[in-house]
């Protein structure tokens, strides 16, 4: 199966790369990257940028891949507020671009959105839970939604939650926490912010496997509903680190640019049914602390 992955060089497109990878001869894999070229064996490399129609109709012509999974975001809630019109064009122009693209080629089209499509207050949400984004990221990722499903009836749109997991160059939540717990820094996290955690490796191995004739909208979430400060405290717990660096703080006593929703957790049973089956965020932990203990 030929596969081309938009958006390789981020934290998801890592993740898919190694479990692609692992598959051996299972998959050819393409890569597209803008600024960072991917180094790895086995991988083929086309730099693409994202605001060029043109570019991107080549690269498509060129792979003919049988799956295309965009995975490219500006994900920063913050920085889509800052700087809206990357975020229209990255989060929703592009990808509905391509998905029309894919279409009228018969390439399967996987998208991943956010649970930060809802407002965060009738959680937990299903697949089919009215969206009410709050802020530009998630309003962004909505519009593409609808836009992507309205030009390409046959797309898989994937919600995705908080995702964690092994990175060699890639920051995310989890190395945040561990690499300030581990300089002895205090670490303000929020008791009233609930998600359901996933590690990247489950979510992007389904992504690679689930069945060809799915589409429509699926959520990905994990099996635990957590609050930001619950999972520090596992983070602290599984990688022996001093817990008490670690403060419980609220939504309302920090102002951030982009509006915060309480709690977006997903509801996957429709994914655990098709075989989706992420680990429990203490398995997940540990899974990680091993692979930062092998390098």
């Amino acid at each position: 199966m030929k596969i081309l992955i938009i958006g390789a060089s981020g934290f998801l497109g890592f993740h898919l790369l190694r479990e692609a990878l692992r598959e051996n001869t299972a998959f050819d894999i393409t890569a597209t990257y803008n600024h960072t070229k991917l180094a790895l064996t086995g991988v083929k490399n086309f730099k693409c940028d994202l605001c060029k129609d043109k570019n991107l109709s080549a690269v498509i012509e060129t792979v003919t891949p049988d799956t295309l999974i965009y995975c490219a975001a500006v994900a920063s809630p913050e920085t889509c507020e800052r700087h809206p019109k990357l975020s229209l064009a990255i989060n929703t122009q592009t990808p509905a671009h391509i998905a029309k693209l894919c279409y009228f080629k018969g390439v399967r089209f996987i998208y991943t959105s956010t649970d930060l499509i809802f407002d965060g207050e009738s959680a937990p949400y299903r697949e089919d839970s009215p969206p009410s984004p709050i802020n530009t990221y998630g309003k962004h990722k909505h519009l593409a939604e609808k836009s992507i499903l309205s030009s390409n009836p046959h797309a898989l749109i994937c919600r995705l939650p908080l995702l964690y997991g092994f990175c060699a160059n890639k920051k995310n939540f989890t190395m945040s926490v561990i690499d300030s717990l581990r300089a002895n820094r205090r670490v303000n996290l929020f008791h009233d912010e609930f998600r359901t955690p996933a590690n990247a490796s489950d979510v992007a191995r389904f992504l690679l496997q689930c069945p060809p004739e799915l589409s429509g909208t699926l959520h990905l979430g994990g099996k635990e509903i957590v609050s930001r400060y619950q999972f520090g405290g596992l983070i602290a717990e599984i990688f022996e680190l001093n817990k008490s660096l670690i403060a419980a703080t609220s939504q309302r006593d920090i102002v951030t640019s982009a509006a915060r929703p309480r709690d977006v957790s997903l509801l996957s049973e429709k994914a655990f049914s098709l075989g989706y089956c992420p680990k429990t965020v203490v398995e997940g932990l540990l899974k990680l602390k091993e692979e930062l203990r092998n390098g």
